[in-house]
This record gives structure tokens, C-alpha cells and sequence, in this order.
């Protein structure tokens, strides 16, 4: 079932499984989140930047193609989490494409301590705070963020706050 935003979420889940966009979790814990669910495990899965390019940047469409068809990968991502049994959620963050225009600055190690990404982390790490008081769930689940793509690089650093935290609501995997 698709949630429509954090303040609707109204059950118990034993796993929420962060994921940065629409096809990682799938790919990334697809596996898991089958057996989750032969066991009888509730899942919610939180993808975060969801969001279409607001800010009116032109784009060249040969060079990003099938990236800028929302409708095609929310449609995508909705069959995906209905045919494994979980409920989700899209935050609706922008993704680095539409976040910063210098492709460099998008994988520069270096970038991922800048202001706005840290004010981000900052962000992501409240809402996923109000998510687990909502779910009072057992297992938060984060992207290890071993490559450099910035979004990922974001959603661990929200992690890494939230496990520096003195009071854990949750078990934190990366």
C-alpha cells in the first residue's frame, strides 16, 4: 500500500528500509525483503529523492532519458513494492541531478561535506526520526553508500547522525 506522507503512517513495522531511489531497494534488498515477508515481517520502504525537477533547469533530454520520465518510474516503483507486499513511501526530495548542475560537484568526494548536503543530512535525519516514532519498528535499514553517488552519500550521513544519537529507538543497519 502506498502511503501518502510521513503523518499517515499508522502502524507497527519490524523493518523500514531507506532507500535513496526508486529501484535501490528493490535491487539492493529485494532478497531480503522476500524472506522478510515469508516470515511474517511488516516492511515499510522510504524511497527519498522522488521528486521531479522543480527548479525549471534545462535538461538535455537524449543525455538523461528514461532518468526524467517520473511517471514511468513511480509507475515502475509502485508495481515493484505491490508485487513484494510492502507498504511505501515517497519522500519527494530532489535528486542530485536536479540539486546541483556541475556533473563534477555530483561525485567530487569532496562535495559531501558541503553546507547544503550536511543541512540535507540534517533534514532526512529528522524525518527518519518522526518515521520511527510513528512505526515504533525494530530495524532501520540504510544504504551502505560504499560509491560515490552524492544521494546515497546524503542518506548514510542521516544515518550516521541518528546512530550518534543518544536515544535509539531502532536497530540501525547500513
Amino acid at each position: 500500500m502506498q502511503i501518502p506522507d510521513i503523518d499517515a503512517i499508522n502502524r507497527h513495522y519490524d523493518r523500514v528500509v531507506i532507500s535513496p531511489h526508486f529501484d535501490d531497494a528493490v535491487a539492493s534488498c529485494g532478497g531480503g525483503i522476500i524472506e522478510w515477508i515469508k516470515r511474517g515481517e511488516k516492511v515499510l520502504v522510504v524511497t527519498v529523492f522522488t521528486s521531479l525537477n522543480t527548479n525549471n533547469k534545462p535538461f538535455r533530454k537524449k543525455a538523461y532519458g528514461k532518468l526524467l520520465d517520473y511517471d514511468r518510474r513511480r509507475a515502475e516503483d509502485k508495481a515493484a513494492m505491490l508485487s513484494l507486499g510492502v507498504d511505501f513511501i515517497w519522500l519527494g526530495y530532489r535528486e542530485i541531478l536536479f540539486r546541483e548542475n556541475i556533473p563534477l560537484f555530483r561525485y567530487w568526494p569532496c562535495f559531501r561535506k558541503t553546507p547544503a548536503n550536511v543541512a540535507l543530512s540534517h533534514t532526512l535525519a529528522s524525518d527518519f526520526l518522526d518515521i520511527c516514532s510513528k512505526t515504533c519498528f525494530k530495524n532501520l535499514i540504510l544504504p551502505m553508500a560504499v560509491g560515490q553517488h552524492m544521494d546515497h552519500q546524503v542518506v548514510f550521513q542521516a544515518g550516521k547522525y541518528l546512530l550518534n544519537k543518544e536515544n535509539k529507538t531502532c536497530r540501525i543497519i547500513f
